[in-house]
């Protein structure tokens, strides 16, 4: 079982607030997190913006580009254009991106992505919104097959963007699916969405192993609480 922090934030600030406090309690507890997942949304895509990289915030980007001393940057783009947005996070030279089928599952955009990844060898984690994942099941199983260095990040929510949302079953029903029908061994699937210690004792027997985790973990930024809630995770 991996539980990987997420952070989705509107302002550096924010995001660099967060990043400190993770570090600090890798520090204090040798708590080994390999991979902090941050939110990139362009409020197009889904209905929240949030901060958003680009060349000219040089400042932002070196002071980001630091916590990897401290652990991997997992890029989740929540955007319209996934290459443009794509090409902006290859820049810090990430372990894994997490891209959305939904804009791209059927253009050439995916394919200079899969193949500037290979290239870079960045892990791509592929995912949608829970209804065109649904829908789409056998032709992203056929891509999963295709390029089998592609993990699966099922959304465990309904409106994707924001966090603190309930649980939809509908995710039960595809990691089952996917998890069933995909038989080589490296396939990661991760959950991301209203995962605590409840939900994510359900999508681990359905087959997950990696679990996205926002606000249950990180809505208070208060050291024991964060602690207490990440050991019932684990026993989950």
């Amino acid at each position: 079982m991996e539980i990987i922090p997420a952070i989705l934030e509107k302002n550096f600030e924010e995001i660099a607030k967060k990043l400190d406090f993770l570090s600090q309690i890798e520090d204090k507890y040798s708590i080994d997190f390999k991979f902090i997942q941050i939110d990139l949304c362009d409020g197009k895509f889904v209905n929240n913006e949030t901060w958003l990289p680009d060349s000219s915030k040089q400042e932002e980007i070196t002071k980001l580009l630091s916590y990897k001393n401290y652990f991997n940057l997992e890029f989740h783009l929540m955007c319209e254009d996934q290459l443009k947005y794509f090409l902006e996070v290859e820049n810090f030279k990430p372990k894994s991106v997490v891209i959305h089928l939904d804009e791209i599952l059927f253009s050439k955009d995916l394919e200079e992505i899969l193949n500037r990844a290979k290239k870079s060898l960045t892990r791509i984690i592929a995912t949608a919104k829970l209804d065109f994942l649904d829908k789409n099941r056998e032709e992203i199983l056929s891509l999963l097959y295709k390029h089998e260095k592609t993990d699966l990040q099922i959304m465990g929510i309904e409106k994707i963007g924001l966090q603190g949302q309930e649980f939809s079953e509908k995710a039960l029903a595809l990691v089952r699916y996917f998890r069933n029908n995909l038989d080589y061994k490296d396939l990661s699937i991760q959950v991301d969405g209203s995962m605590n210690e409840n939900t994510i004792s359900f999508v681990t027997k359905a087959g997950a192993d990696k679990f996205i985790v926002g606000s249950y973990l990180l809505k208070d930024l208060e050291e024991e609480k964060f602690v207490a809630n990440l050991r019932k995770l684990r026993r989950s």
